[in-house]
């Protein structure tokens, strides 16, 4: 099916249990579709509070950059959209304010352009952990790519649930994709699968009952049952937990040096796919000591050689490392890792791992500080859906004054999403409640914003006049205006729009507040097109 999937395009979800093998079945076709000079592009979601906007596209697109395609001519009018996230293919131009609405349509454009030849490959790993923004991609991706000469392969792992798995049944159901289902193997499958690993050394046949039994049939753990028979002797395969790769990572981090697994449970820490030289760092061992330690690891199937780099050899055997390391180690490795992460950048997926990072620390404060960070960030690239989860997340470990800072971003993103009747809600919440006077002319420009946007005009007009006496400088004093005098013009009293409309563009001007003058030249525009077109046309202009 996969084949022939490859040959027609649209979109296929590959779907099975942790440890089945979905991850191979898809990488041994992507090998025969670049056989056949196929363009393959993989990116991959993130588990828990490491859900990044568009991470999984993000990666995948960068992936194509280091190869260096890209967007051809035929292609200018999406480049900067996609120059969002690859900044190799920006020409000057900043992402227009809608990048994330028109970045479904430039993937399929830039799919069919490097498919013209031959089919276009994207790779979306571990679709179950994916943020509210891939999906919203995917879907689009899924609806759009049929019938074109581009293939879309998601994995998902069974039993995950969440938004992102239910999207996935969605696609099958509305038969927008394709779905291939990998089990577990039978008993015939797993001796061929063992007789393989082994090279047809063979396995004892007192032994093979209990590795079709305790492997449950995930290639996974027949690989990680005969890992533990290699290094400890045919017996630890009955030793083995059914269904777990616990039992068989465990011999494997007892016959390592202390430093060597100090570096493996930092780097477990880190990620499945981590970053090596964060780990030596963060574990106090030289990169020379670390390159020979992570080697090791290799030897024994816990991990994998990546390119220059290392991997865990899956998920579940990070996962393994991690259970195998007793709490309190596991919380100071935690904290020590956290302060090689967090460099004080605004890159999202470092927020977030140090979010991971200081929870397991027992850090909430740190951890809210990180995450409205992330949420901030997330806010300036559009990432408004993602921005929000994070923002309750801040909410969900504080109530001091990184709380009191997620429920004012909560406000902004209801009040940026359109959602009227929310912010008007919070905010007025809010405002009962705040003395900071900062935040509370904040308060009164967004809930002005949010009565604006449901056709309060009196209301919006209100809160404008409570921030402009409240204002402490310039910058508020400038938005206020520019409130004040678009709810003249909902009020069509435009000598009072014209007025407040010229105070603000003439304090944005001041501080270089870019938004606001707009603001006030749209206002002004508006006042001037019933009277003088000249003068109207010269302020949209500006604009």
């Amino acid at each position: 099916m996969l084949q022939e999937a490859w040959r027609t395009g649209g979109a296929v979800i590959v779907r099975g249990p942790a440890g089945v093998g979905k991850s191979r079945l898809v990488r041994e076709l992507v090998v025969r579709a670049e056989d056949r000079a196929a363009k393959v592009l993989v990116g991959r979601c993130t588990a828990g509070a490491r859900a990044m906007p568009l991470r999984a596209i993000q990666e995948a697109l960068l992936g194509a950059a280091r190869r260096g395609l890209g967007p051809g001519p035929e292609l200018d009018p999406y480049r900067p959209t996609l120059a969002a996230l690859v900044p190799d293919w920006r020409e000057g131009n900043s992402p227009p304010p809608d990048w994330t609405a028109l970045l479904g349509e430039a993937v399929v454009r830039l799919l069919g352009q490097l498919g013209d030849t031959s089919t276009a490959v994207l790779v979306v790993e571990d679709l179950q952990w994916a943020d509210p923004e891939t999906c919203t991609l995917v879907e689009y991706l899924a609806d759009n790519l049929t019938g074109t000469s581009s293939l879309m392969l998601i994995t998902v792992r069974d039993g995950a649930g969440g938004p992102a798995s239910e999207l996935a049944a969605e696609m099958v159901r509305r038969r927008t994709a394709a779905e291939v289902i990998v089990g577990p193997l039978d008993r015939a499958g797993v001796l061929a699968m063992a007789d393989a690993v082994l090279g047809g050394g063979g396995l004892p046949a007192e032994v093979v009952d209990v590795l079709v039994g305790r492997s449950e049939g995930v290639p996974l753990l027949v690989e990680e049952l005969l890992a533990a028979a290699a290094a400890s002797g045919w017996e630890a395969i009955a030793a083995a937990v059914p269904g777990s790769v616990l039992a068989s990572v465990e011999p494997r981090l007892a016959e390592l040096s202390e430093d060597g697994r100090r570096l493996l449970v930092v780097a477990a820490l880190l990620g499945r796919y981590f970053d090596w030289r964060l780990a030596a760092a963060a574990a106090d061992v030289s990169e020379e000591r670390a390159v020979e330690l992570l080697d090791r690891a290799v030897r024994t199937n816990l991990l994998d050689a990546d390119g220059a780099g290392f991997r865990f050899h899956h998920a579940l055997t990070c996962d393994a490392v991690r259970t195998a390391t007793p709490p309190a180690e596991l919380g100071l490795l935690a904290h020590r890792c956290l302060e090689v992460v967090d460099d004080g950048s605004d890159d999202v997926e470092r927020c977030l791992l140090g979010v991971e990072l200081a929870t397991r620390a027992g850090r909430a404060t740190r951890a809210a500080e990180l995450l409205l960070r992330a949420t901030r960030r997330s806010m300036a690239a559009g990432a408004l859906a993602s921005a929000a989860t994070f923002a309750v997340q801040v909410r969900a470990l504080t109530d001091d004054e990184n709380g009191a800072a997620a429920d004012e971003l909560l406000l902004e993103i209801s009040v940026r999403r359109g959602d009227a009747a929310t912010a008007v809600s919070l905010g007025e919440q809010l405002l009962a409640r705040e003395d900071d006077a900062p935040r509370l002319v904040n308060l009164h420009l967004l809930l002005g914003e949010a009565k604006l946007a449901a056709g309060r005009h009196d209301g919006a007009a209100r809160h404008a006049e409570e921030a402009a006496v409240l204002g402490v400088d310039d910058t508020q004093r400038a938005r206020a205006a520019a409130l004040a005098a678009q709810a003249a013009m909902g009020e069509e009293d435009h000598d009072r729009a014209s007025r407040r409309a010229t105070e603000a563009l003439h304090l944005a001007e001041v501080v270089g507040d870019a938004a606001v003058q707009c603001e006030a030249l749209e206002v002004l525009g508006r006042i001037s097109r019933g009277r003088d077109l000249e003068a109207a046309e010269r302020a949209f202009q500006r604009a």
